[in-house]
């Protein structure tokens, strides 16, 4: 009997230090892949930095370039090929140097905008955008000279590469409401891409394939985006099979409402959007496509309404849910 207890007592230590050295093995294989990931993080923040200076430097250029004519009659070889004279144009000496370069940056901003056709709010943007160049639209909003001078420098326009990350992390300025779309190829890491856009209220997801963009990374995703009240375009995780693979995605969105998850496949957080709309919580549910268990954790007063079965049109989410094996929780 003794034997046959020592025996099994064998066993079971044999089994937990088997069960040890498993949990180690994944523990490297973990710390490897994040030391891994924070490298390819450093390489890319400083190509994010170098091509944000390039950017700069090429808008003051033109900017600078305009600044430095003696006479305003002057600008005729920067705005047009051929030199604009009294003779072929008239009206020369009535522009100030202040209006050619506004409206040379009015056409650079119509020029970005139609590099997005497909937003919902182009048609709004363009006619927004007036041409005397004091006010611009994006996204819905319209806003002066000053901003959109920011907003243009703060975009990250060109093409977006897998791997690319933006991580703006609080350095943006307070006056800047909007961005421009990152054109997106493929299926990026997107890891803290928008995190800390502290003072943007609207941004529009664009890719290759129109207005969806597919991670396969989401961790921090809009992390701190503190005003962020709408997401038009749909952010579509079904390549994200790991909750930690999206972790703090929608960290501090304290004020965001409208949103289009698609491919559920995994847990998701949503703790901090108290506003979230029904329309937004019933997309992520028939949208979903996971095919396990997963949990969608939701601000108390979202939770609530999603419990009330007098609530009719909330409590029906929750029963959709239920159907296709999701779970919501609060905190």
């Amino acid at each position: 009997t003794a034997e046959a207890g020592r025996v099994a007592n064998e066993k079971s230590r044999v089994a937990a230090e088997t069960t040890r050295q498993t949990a180690e093995a994944t523990r490297q294989s973990q710390e490897a892949q994040r030391q891994e990931a924070e490298a390819e993080r450093e390489e890319n923040e400083d190509k994010r930095m170098s091509a944000e200076a390039a950017r700069a430097e090429e808008f003051a250029t033109w900017q600078g370039e305009i600044d430095s004519k003696a006479d305003k009659s002057e600008l005729s070889n920067v705005i047009a090929e051929e030199p604009l004279t009294p003779d072929n144009f008239p009206d020369i000496n009535t522009y100030t140097r202040e209006q050619l370069t506004r409206g040379l940056f009015r056409d650079l901003w119509l020029a970005t905008l139609a590099m997005f056709p497909r937003m919902p709010t182009y048609g709004q943007d363009v006619a927004a955008t007036l041409p005397d160049g004091s006010q611009y639209g994006l996204n819905g909003l319209a806003f002066g000279y000053e901003v959109a001078v920011k907003v243009m420098l703060w975009s990250k326009v060109p093409d977006a590469i897998a791997g690319l990350l933006f991580n703006y992390d609080y350095t943006m300025p307070a006056d800047v409401p909007t961005l421009f779309p990152a054109y997106m190829f493929g299926n990026p890491d997107l890891n803290h891409a928008w995190r800390a856009c502290e003072w943007v209220r609207v941004i529009t997801v664009y890719s290759a394939s129109g207005l969806t963009i597919r991670p396969v990374k989401a961790i921090n995703l809009f992390a701190v985006c503190k005003r962020l009240e709408k997401i038009y375009g749909v952010v579509d995780f079904r390549y994200i099979k790991q909750s930690n693979y999206c972790g703090n995605a929608f960290l501090m969105c304290y004020k965001l409402v409208d949103i289009q998850l698609a491919g559920l496949n995994t847990d998701v957080v949503f703790r901090d959007s108290p506003l979230l709309s029904q329309e937004s919580v019933e997309y992520m549910v028939e949208q979903a496509v996971n095919t396990a268990a997963i949990t969608i954790t939701v601000h108390p007063q979202l939770y609530a309404k999603l419990t009330d079965e007098t609530n009719t049109e909330w409590h029906q989410v929750l029963i959709d849910a239920a159907a296709k094996n999701i779970t919501f929780a609060t905190t």
